[in-house]
């Protein structure tokens, strides 16, 4: 009983006791952290009338989460009753970036020599040929696809 309560020893036995402290704190602090940040998994046994979407929402990740731990499941709409898969708890995934469409290509628009307003009675044809220009030249520079149909009343671009 003299050895406990001598000085000497008491230092010694602090510097233990505050390490001991020490060590017990972390390990609190790292089994405290959620489950996210530990990367931590669940066997799931599916059950009868279940699907991926389902056990997701159940375990608050992502069907592709899910994939991506489970190689096995080649389509994700076939899973079956009594199937064990490997559920990330609390995981989501980063964000799929997608890049922005390319712009629309715009075709140049044609320089026009001329204006022509139609009239009732008059073709694409007719107008060709008063301006002795190609009718297919025309359609396209007036973006009409049927040469066999204009309207009067229009302004169309002489090229």
């Amino acid at each position: 009983m003299k050895w406990v309560l001598s000085r000497e020893k008491s230092a010694g036995r602090l510097v233990i006791l505050a390490a001991l402290v020490v060590v017990v704190l972390s390990l609190f602090l790292v089994a405290a952290r959620p489950a996210e940040a530990q990367g931590a998994t669940v066997n799931h046994i599916v059950q009868r009338g279940e699907y991926l979407a389902r056990i997701a929402r159940n375990y608050g990740t992502t069907v592709h989460a899910i994939l991506a731990l489970n190689p096995q499941i080649t389509n994700m709409n076939r899973i079956y009753p009594g199937q064990v898969v490997v559920v990330p708890i609390g995981w989501t995934p980063p964000p799929v970036v997608v890049p922005p469409p390319p712009p629309p290509v715009v075709p140049p628009t044609p320089t026009c020599r001329a204006w022509h307003y139609v009239t009732p009675g008059q073709n694409l044809l007719q107008i060709s040929r008063w301006y002795g220009a190609d009718p297919f030249a025309i359609a396209r520079a007036n973006n009409i696809y049927n040469l066999n149909l204009i309207f009067w009343g229009t302004n169309l671009c002489i090229p």
